[in-house]
C-alpha cells in the first residue's frame, strides 16, 4: 500500500537538489565516509563534490568481517 504524496513530502531526489551549496555527510558501505560541499548530481545520482574529505573506519570493518560492495548506503 503506498502512501500519498503530500505538496510538503519531498521526494529522494528533490531532497537532494535542495543541498546543492550544502556541505554533506555519505556514509559509504565499505566503511568509508565522504563529507564535501555538494556541486551537482546527475540522473544517476553520481555527484560532484569540492573540500572533500574522506575518512575510513577501520574499528568498525575488523568487528564485522562480512564482504561489502562500494556503493552508497543512504540514510
Amino acid at each position: 500500500m503506498s502512501m500519498p504524496v503530500s505538496s510538503s513530502t519531498l521526494l529522494p531526489l528533490e531532497l537532494v537538489d535542495k543541498c546543492i551549496g550544502s556541505r554533506i555527510h555519505i556514509i559509504m558501505k565499505n566503511d568509508k565516509e565522504i563529507v564535501g560541499t555538494l556541486l551537482g548530481f546527475d540522473d544517476f545520482v553520481n555527484m560532484l563534490l569540492e573540500d572533500v574529505t574522506e575518512y575510513r573506519n577501520y574499528s568498525r570493518r575488523q568487528a564485522n568481517n562480512k564482504i561489502r560492495s562500494d556503493f552508497a548506503q543512504w540514510k
